[in-house]
């Protein structure tokens, strides 16, 4: 095997978990948590503090817990990690920082025009006939950073400081990073730091901004403000705002970024994670300046991918290029954060290869909860590690993507084309607030479009900074050089300003026959000052792209009609025994790929286009490559013709020396009718999100939803509202008011039940009785070791109560309650019905069926005529789908679960998922962003009725 890990994959190419500390910290949980991603597939963790951390941060019992995790991380094979703050975004040290050193607290300038003198006044002049007053505003105290505010990260101290409250004390408690095993640590969101002033707008600024900029300008800034915050008639503000946010961007990371990257170097940590704003030019030159220079500055830079219904590739290409052109192997990306429990693990997988084949090769699967108490469970679900219904499963997927990375480690990327990255252009377009910004839109789309004219041309690119052309630019022969990087081709979406030292080395270029090809109107200012040369450079329409840079196409993908097929990514990898070539079909429709707009964001309904027969060469390869598919670790002759299904990959292997061309493995579908028997592979779940609160003059108040009494009682009982954000337990000194609260919940029971029943909730002082008789806890676990559980007895056929004497205080709430067992559930109107136990199941949604909370698999029995090369005909809505008994277990996509041959009758696991048992439950629309605030829609977002995810088998047939 010419790839030595390809078989067996070490833990270094496998994900490591954000493990999201969020409770009192118990060593058996932590070794039980660590066991479960040994048996998960997963290579690591980040241990990161996360909201409703009790333990204190960075105390002995915090570095205890520490400990245990590299301890156990070692006997397991895995890789532990640090993460560099409480919560994010780095650089607050939890507040201390700022905390202890009110002088460094994160400011911004902002402007009044007329009206009273404002405090903090820096410059005021005369405009029109009204005074414009330039003011400091100081960041405000904010509960998310624990009474304190986010420092200024522009003044070296704040870093100096950053590093001494945190990254000291882990080397004082661990004495020797690789001797502890420990090799990464994570830097999550740092920015600018404006989030926190009372208008949430502003331009960052430090007090010592007036004289910093004299020095690198030698200029006077301060009758220069105006320019800041409204264009000019002479268009003089280009100038300003291009210098000003260019040194703002250099402040950055002098003096916090490069420190603490300097400091992990120094004691061989490499620090990784990702900025905050990272996606568009807008909002990367309003938080943190260039996002390539800023990652620059990492050993191993990263990037954050949250949701997974978003196209915007440029995010990835800014990280695997500045990589590749500094010499970075390892790129991070964190992903599926804010994706919700609904997310398959089929998507799952599709954004890990469709990062892969934009050049990043390391996971961070966001998140696992340590708990799901309280507040946790609503912490931008979905727990991805032991909370998840297909826990069983997900070491198929990191064996598969691990295989990936394996090959990745062993190769060299291919790429001969530069795009120019115009996030330099942006400075020029930012104003007070960065959301309305004057006209940015234009420079994100002519972005998006060019860098699509190219995808769309299977012609793979990397993406140009001019930080990091100036630092690490030339031109050898009609190579066009980045650090270790050669293009034979650079290509300019539209601009505002170059940097003069971008406009020279391509007017070099061009003498030296390098293609240089501007997509966009010539840009209209150098170093922010009006172009007076004459423009030397070829024009080209989108349209015309592919075929002049046809001359640099590697890979062809085409149709039966000889026509290169869009909307495909590729990745060619150089290996010294030949060349890897994988490609993914992301499955977007013509009609998306032609809205060079939609970067924002789109449905995911428009990610249904499969590509079929189609054929795969490689300029200077002859005969047919290899498949290696990553799934099982096999590797056979490829077939001349190649499907890509929706959210598919191939790897293919062209070796210097050619083979034959395989026949393609046909598996014919096999029609399948029900009911069918099944098995559920959990306790079927009735859900209590609702209660009646006891009146204090008897009875009982009419049903209300649990959060809804959580804050009507908070406010009658003068506690602290249940809010986003909050401070953290270990960091909260009030002193704690209980405030008893009795509920009554109810539901009806057609059938009694044959097995056990139980009754679950969180509070572990809750008193709870059944119809008048109290029960009495039992051991019993089910999805997190946060619920308490208590046996049911007195149940009777027609209405029961189940009545809990609990309480709420400052850091408690009222959290929903379940019923667990074997029974079947229907929903009446808010009236539920325990029902005849689930044993038969139809096609169709089985939440209509008996199961509307199941969060469980359903194993489906399922007769098949005997034969050979068969597969299901099915359509299937799950998390993942797997047959039991199929030889190999190897990762299969649900539209190709192969019956095993001569077998007349199959086990179809099929995973649901915890959003029909944790929610949200009350959005109406699909969610893109699941965050805290989906568990509290807005009043036109709000449904009172519980709204469920479909899942079950479907026949195709009818």
């Amino acid at each position: 095997m010419i790839i030595k890990n390809w078989l067996k994959v070490p833990a270094e190419f496998r994900s490591k978990l954000f493990w999201a500390w969020n409770g009192n910290l118990s060593g058996d949980i932590i070794a039980g948590q660590i066991r479960c991603l040994k048996d998960m597939g997963m290579g690591g963790f980040y241990m990161h503090s996360r909201t409703g951390l009790c333990t204190q941060y960075l105390s002995k019992e915090w570095f205890d817990a520490v400990d245990l995790s590299i301890v156990q991380a070692r006997e397991n094979g895995l890789e532990a990690a640090l993460y560099d703050e409480d919560r994010w975004p780095s650089g607050a040290g939890g507040g201390m920082v700022a905390a202890g050193n009110p002088e460094l607290s994160a400011s911004c300038l902002n402007l009044r025009r007329g009206g009273e003198v404002p405090a903090n006044l820096i410059y005021s002049v005369e405009i029109d006939g009204i005074i414009w007053y330039f003011y400091r505003e100081i960041s405000e105290k904010s509960e998310w950073f624990n009474g304190s505010c986010y420092p200024d990260v522009f003044n070296p101290v704040s870093a100096e400081i950053f590093l001494q409250l945190t990254h000291e004390r882990y080397l004082a408690h661990c004495g020797s990073f690789p001797e502890a095993g420990i090799r990464e640590i994570f830097m999550d969101e740092p920015y600018y730091g404006t989030e926190t002033l009372k208008n949430g707008s502003g331009i960052p600024w430090t007090p010592e901004m007036p004289g910093l900029y004299r020095k690198r300008f030698g200029e006077d800034l301060l009758p220069l403000l105006p320019g800041l915050f409204v264009a000019l008639p002479d268009d003089s503000h280009v100038k300003v705002r291009w210098q000003y946010y260019l040194l703002l961007a250099e402040l950055f990371r002098e003096n916090f970024l490069i420190p603490v990257a300097g400091w992990c170097e120094k004691h061989h940590l490499k620090l990784t994670g990702h900025l905050l704003g990272e996606d568009t030019l807008i909002s990367q030159a309003a938080h943190h300046g260039s996002n390539m220079a800023a990652a620059a500055c990492m050993q191993q830079p990263g990037i954050d991918y949250l949701t997974g219904q978003r196209r915007h590739y440029t995010t990835a290409k800014q990280l695997s290029s500045v990589a590749r052109q500094l010499g970075k192997r390892d790129r991070l990306a964190e992903i599926c954060g804010c994706t919700g429990w609904e997310f398959p693990l089929y998507s799952q997988s599709a954004i890990g290869d469709m990062l892969f084949a934009l050049g990043v090769n390391k996971n961070c699967l966001h998140l696992g909860w340590y708990t799901a108490a309280g507040e946790g469970k609503r912490d931008f679900p979905a727990s991805l590690a032991w909370h998840a219904s297909h826990r069983e499963e997900h070491h198929r997927l990191e064996d598969r993507l691990g295989r990936l990375h394996a090959v990745f480690a062993e190769s060299d990327e291919v790429r001969d084309v530069l795009m120019l990255n115009p996030v330099e252009s942006a400075y020029t377009l930012l104003e007070e607030d960065f959301e309305t910004s004057f006209n940015s839109d234009f420079l994100e789309n002519s972005r998006v479009a060019t860098g699509d004219a190219l995808f769309n041309s299977n012609i793979d690119f990397d993406l140009g900074d001019e930080e990091l052309i100036a630092r690490h630019g030339a031109v050898n022969g009609d190579n066009f050089i980045v650090g270790q990087a050669a293009y034979r081709a650079v290509v300019v979406p539209e601009t505002v300003t170059l940097r003069s030292t971008t406009w020279e080395l391509l007017k070099k270029f061009v003498l030296h026959d390098g293609k240089v090809f501007f997509t966009g109107p010539a840009p209209g200012f150098i170093d922010g000052l009006p172009r007076q040369e004459e423009f030397p450079f070829e024009y080209c329409e989108l349209a015309e792209l592919s075929e002049k840079l046809a001359f640099l196409r590697r890979v062809s993908v085409k149709d039966g009609d000889g026509r290169e097929v869009p909307g495909l990514l590729h990745l060619l990898l150089r290996h010294k025994k030949g060349s890897f070539l994988f490609i993914h079909n992301p499955g977007y429709t013509p009609e998306t790929l032609a809205d060079a707009t939609n970067w924002r964001g789109d449905a995911i309904h428009l990610r249904n286009r499969e590509v079929k027969n189609v054929k795969i060469t490689l300029a200077g390869s002859a005969g047919t490559p290899e498949i290696w598919d990553p799934s099982d670790g096999s590797c056979r002759a490829a077939p001349e013709i190649i499907d890509l299904p929706v959210n598919s990959s191939c790897l293919l292997f062209f070796a210097d020396k050619p083979r034959n061309a395989a026949k393609r493995d046909e598996y014919h579908p096999v029609a399948v009718k029900g009911p069918f028997k099944v098995k559920l592979t959990e306790p079927n779940v009735l859900l209590f999100d609702r209660a009646e609160l006891a009146a204090s003059h008897g009875g009982f108040h009419a049903p209300q939803e649990l959060r809804r009494l959580d804050n009507f009682l908070r406010k009658r009982g003068d506690l602290p509202p249940r809010m986003i954000p909050r401070r953290q337990p270990w960091a909260d000194q009030n002193e704690i008011k209980r405030i008893p609260v009795t509920l009554r919940f109810s539901c009806y029971a057609d059938v009694l039940p044959q097995g056990p029943v139980y009754f679950a909730c969180e509070d572990p002082e809750a008193e709870i009785s059944c119809n008048g008789t109290l029960l009495e806890r039992t051991d019993y676990q089910w999805f997190d070791h946060s619920l308490n559980f208590s046996m049911v007895k007195g149940l009777t056929c027609g209405l029961n109560h189940f009545i809990c004497r609990t309480h709420i205080h400052n850091l408690r709430t009222l959290e929903n309650c379940f019923l667990l067992g074997d029974f079947g559930v229907r929903i009446d109107g808010f009236d539920l019905h325990l029902t005849e136990k689930v044993e038969t199941l139809d096609f169709g949604n089985w939440v209509s069926q008996g199961l509307p909370f199941y969060s469980g698999a359903v194993d489906y029995r399922i007769p098949a005529e005997p034969g050979k090369k068969r597969k299901l005909d099915l359509d299937i809505l799950c998390s993942y789908a797997c047959i039991l008994e199929a030889p190999d277990r190897n990762w299969h996509e649900k539209n190709d679960l192969r019956i095993p041959d001569d077998s007349d009758e199959v086990t179809l696991r099929v995973y649901g998922s915890r959003r029909n048992s944790h929610g949200p439950f009350h959005v109406v629309q699909q969610l893109r962003y699941c965050n805290p605030a989906s568990f509290i829609p807005m009043r036109e977002e709000y449904h009172p009725m519980w709204q469920l995810e479909s899942y079950g088998i479907f026949n195709k047939k009818g």
